[in-house]
């Protein structure tokens, strides 16, 4: 999301580069361009434009993933999965009106003003709560991609027995092999569990609006 909504503040020159450690914007300075009031304003109502439309987008975007998951009726995921899309339509309602006022600002106070009281909600708010969205949606995605790979090692192992049936390969070419896939695959299983009691064990507060 948001690294430096700030530099709207510090200069209003700012451009736009996806951060692969923040999921988001990244609000780069150019200090050495002099720009007219009239630029300032509008490179920083565009940014901040740009800003809350990615910030729609993402949440958008947890929440369709979040709502596929399917749980069973009372259950702590299924407690959470409720809570959670609770907080991303509150982060909706938060940056669709965010949006709404930025459109209407018309001059740089203004904006920078709104862009403080993002970066403030962004930090305080929606950062702390996205990471334990995405904390829980990780753990039952490595969930299908564990249970996809012991799915194809299953089907390996019995094309090769049948591949040694019929004297193509030699029997036990591939055992060992097909033992460390194992243990690895196993590994991973005991691993995501670990990881999925810590996740759920972690409280969720609902986001007030």
């Amino acid at each position: 999301f948001l690294v430096a909504l700030m530099g709207i503040g510090a200069n209003p020159h700012v451009s736009f580069a996806e951060e692969a450690q923040d999921d988001g914007l990244l609000i780069a300075i150019n200090a050495d361009e002099i720009l007219s009031a009239e630029e300032k304003f509008l490179r920083a109502h565009e940014g901040l434009e740009k800003a809350l439309t990615l910030a729609l987008e993402k949440v958008a975007s947890l929440k369709a993933d979040l709502d596929s998951r399917e749980f069973g009726d009372g259950t702590r995921e299924s407690e959470l999965k409720i809570l959670y899309l609770e907080d991303l339509s509150a982060y909706e309602i938060f940056y669709s009106e965010s949006l709404t006022g930025a459109q209407l600002l018309e001059n740089l106070e203004s904006v920078q003003a709104l862009a403080q009281e993002v970066k403030t909600y962004r930090d305080v708010t929606y950062t702390p709560g996205v990471e334990k969205i995405v904390e829980l949606v990780l753990v039952f995605y490595s969930e299908d991609v564990i249970n996809t790979a012991t799915e194809r090692l299953t089907k390996i192992s019995e094309d090769i027995g049948k591949l040694e049936a019929l004297g193509l390969v030699n029997v036990g070419t591939f055992s060992d092999k097909l033992a460390s896939i194992n243990a690895t695959l196993t590994e991973a299983m005991d691993l995501r569990l670990q990881a999925k009691d810590m996740v759920l064990a972690v409280p969720a507060v609902k986001v007030s609006t």
